[in-house]
């Protein structure tokens, strides 16, 4: 990241002067400082170590206080100094690695489901046709023996629903949005026991009896259950990359087990849009939230919330031909659930997704912008 601007001291007869105090300035000097104040536009001051001040613009990913190293790019006609190091930097570095796990998740969940048993043929359901609960409840009778158990028996699937917050379709699906916004807010518990949970999990994995699973099969089912914490990592992370201007961050996480039996992420960020963006009475805040639900035997479901201006649109999507089915069947109930819940519904959509739409749509919201790039 580059910022630009000029070293400030106090006024004296009259007029403010540049001036980089007892520090030489030469192209590829190293400075180090604190960022003394930035505002949501990058506009800030960096206070170095000698005392001196260098008011910048361009560091929209800085945080107020945090530590840096810097690097004399060039001169004129404005000082220019290249980011080497800073505390939310080194964040910034760490959601960049955790995006890529974020891209493989459906291949890590169809990994989990293979090693925990419910990836088997989905049984016929009696009310197969009638909605999507009915192609759950028909999941929830499929399925094979786990390939991998804990000590105590727990399959991987029972390890995730243990540790992992939980969230029930079925309440959703009834206008109740009260589990959801406590995920939203508090994200479900403590990430650093909920990581040393999953790390004890994984290393606690054996074959299930009768399996005969070999060291390199165990070792797989570990690394999985490993990743997993990878992205349950992504919900302290992200919050270290940037902030408004109230102190919360712009962009969130949060991975959570599907009472239905099924792994779901879900990822918000809030930003300003419309108009000019360029501020002014045209320029309205934004709160989009993507829920994903990775489910084996019905696809991708994905979930599109967009709330500004007192406004909700949701848009629904799904991979699979018959969970589509199954959500126009349930479409009705939904938005007549979510009007008498008082939400402000604008419009309820729902459509077929490809993998590469879901993609698309993950990738959209989880851009980071150059305010978030290492550098541009």
């Amino acid at each position: 990241m580059l910022i630009s601007g000029n070293f400030v001291q106090s006024v004296a007869k009259g007029e403010a002067k540049p001036s980089s105090g007892g520090i030489q300035l030469t192209e590829g000097a190293i400075l180090s400082g604190r960022i003394g104040q930035v505002n949501s536009r990058g506009e800030g001051v960096l206070r170095l170590a000698d005392g001196s001040r260098f008011s910048f613009s361009g560091g929209q990913a800085l945080k107020e206080g945090e530590q840096v190293r810097m690097e004399v790019v060039r001169l004129q006609p404005q000082i220019t100094l290249r980011m080497i190091a800073s505390e939310s930097g080194i964040a910034q570095q760490m959601a960049g690695d955790m995006e890529q796990s974020l891209m493989r998740l459906p291949d890590i969940f169809s990994r989990l489901m293979n090693f925990s048993g419910l990836d088997g043929g989905m049984a016929a359901a009696s009310g197969k046709g009638e909605g999507l609960f009915s192609l759950f409840s028909a999941i929830q009778q499929a399925g094979k023996s786990p390939l991998f158990v804990t000590s105590k028996g727990e399959s991987m699937a029972a390890v995730l629903r243990r540790i992992l917050p939980n969230l029930s379709l079925e309440s959703l699906q009834k206008g109740d949005l009260t589990e959801l916004t406590r995920l939203l807010r508090s994200g479900g518990g403590e990430i650093k026991e909920m990581l040393q949970q999953l790390r004890e999990a994984a290393n606690d994995l054996r074959p299930a009896p009768g399996t005969g699973g070999g060291d390199q099969d165990i070792g797989a089912a570990r690394q999985t259950l490993m990743r997993v914490g990878d992205l349950l990592a992504m919900q302290d992370v992200l919050p270290r990359t940037a902030t408004g201007p109230d102190g919360n961050p712009f962009l969130g996480y949060r991975l959570f087990w599907l009472d239905e039996r099924g792994l779901g992420e879900m990822i918000w960020r809030q930003q300003s849009g419309g108009g000019s963006g360029r501020g002014g009475d045209d320029e309205k805040e934004v709160t989009s939230v993507l829920i994903t639900l990775n489910l084996t035997q019905l696809g991708t479901l994905q979930t599109h919330l967009s709330y500004a201006q007192n406004a909700l649109q949701i848009a629904m999507g799904a991979e699979d031909d018959e969970a589509l089915s199954a959500l126009r069947g349930d479409i009705r109930q939904l938005r007549q659930a979510l009007i008498a819940a008082e939400l402000p519904l604008r419009s309820l959509e729902l459509s077929k997704m490809s993998r590469g739409d879901v993609q698309e749509k993950r990738l959209e919201i989880l851009a980071l912008g150059e305010g978030f790039s290492i550098e541009v």
